[in-house]
């Protein structure tokens, strides 16, 4: 019976991301997904003929580019539109609009509040101080407190020498901003009601939490960090729906000898002698593997 070097529960495109490197570092790779399609939140369905629909994740922007040229995905017919703006609209008819260029994005809050419009220029470096700091993170594994192997030991001291480049008032300000709510974090800049408003979205957005929640101000950032086509903040629509990233994917790795099987559920993971060995599928068929990677939620991956 086969033995794949990695089986994958779930076919997401944090899983197919994953798969996808895998088989290309030369691993046997197996990506086992309940629904007849790939995609998790990243699915575009069409609810009625003609029609594509992004029923979960609809813009795109922290897809990091190096994944996409490395995984060679505008060769499986990804691309990405940079979105250009947008409104927020008042009771009373008037709107307050978004423009990606800060300069008629600043005209815009004067319309409300000259002192909003000055304080917008303060607002952009920090956040933007809090980006740079960030940013260069998000492509490196995060280390094992608790391990003494050179890698991670490397990695907690790259972050101590990081954290230990700045000086104290930053630190400060860093660790104040990674714990405060979005709301108290603008009201240190703006008064204007609409205007904060508009801000406070990309602080609670996709968190089930409210703008008063601790930690949302950190969230703010992830509107921020993203890239599309070189340009950094920006946010992008997949042309063809989010679906379009993972067909992308899944194409990526079939390309690259990967296999997929839809319509396969797993119901458990296979355990022997306190090891993952493989995944048996709901109709009582198991999977031999020397390595089990779960896409599904923590909940559902260990119960």
């Amino acid at each position: 019976m086969k033995a794949w070097d990695a089986i994958f529960i779930g076919g997401g495109h944090n899983g197919l991301v994953n798969a996808c490197y895998l088989q290309r570092a030369g691993l046997d790779v197996l990506v086992v997904e309940k629904n007849d399609w790939v995609g998790g939140a990243a699915t575009s369905r069409e609810l009625t003929p003609g029609f594509l629909y992004s029923n979960c994740s609809y813009v795109c922007s922290l897809f990091r580019p190096e994944i996409m040229r490395d995984l060679e995905l505008p060769r499986f017919g990804l691309q990405v539109i940079s979105y250009e703006g947008g409104a927020v609209f008042t009771r009373d008819g008037d709107y307050l609009a978004n423009y990606r260029d800060h300069d008629a994005h600043r005209r815009e809050f004067a319309r409300f509040s000259k002192r909003d419009a000055e304080a917008y220029d303060r607002y952009s470096r920090d956040v933007t101080r809090q980006c740079r700091f960030i940013q260069p993170l998000l492509m490196r594994t995060a280390p094992d407190p608790t391990s003494f192997k050179p890698r991670d030991l490397g990695e907690l001291l790259y972050l101590g020498k990081k954290f230990a480049g700045l000086s104290a008032e930053e630190m400060a300000l860093t660790l104040r901003f990674w714990t405060m709510s979005i709301s108290d974090f603008l009201d240190e800049y703006f008064e204007t009601e609409i205007i904060k408003a508009n801000f406070a979205l990309s602080g609670i957005i996709g968190t089930a939490l409210g703008p008063m929640s601790p930690g949302t101000a950190y969230v703010l950032l992830h509107h921020y960090m993203g890239e599309v086509d070189g340009s950094v903040g920006a946010w992008g629509y997949a042309r063809g729906g989010m679906g379009a990233v993972t067909r992308a994917l899944a194409g990526s790795f079939k390309a690259s000898g990967g296999t997929i099987r839809t319509g396969a559920e797993v119901d458990h993971v296979l355990i022997r002698n306190g090891k993952a060995k493989g995944v048996v599928l709901a109709g009582g068929e198991e999977i031999f593997g020397k390595l089990v990677i779960s896409n599904a939620d923590v909940k559902r991956t260990f119960l």
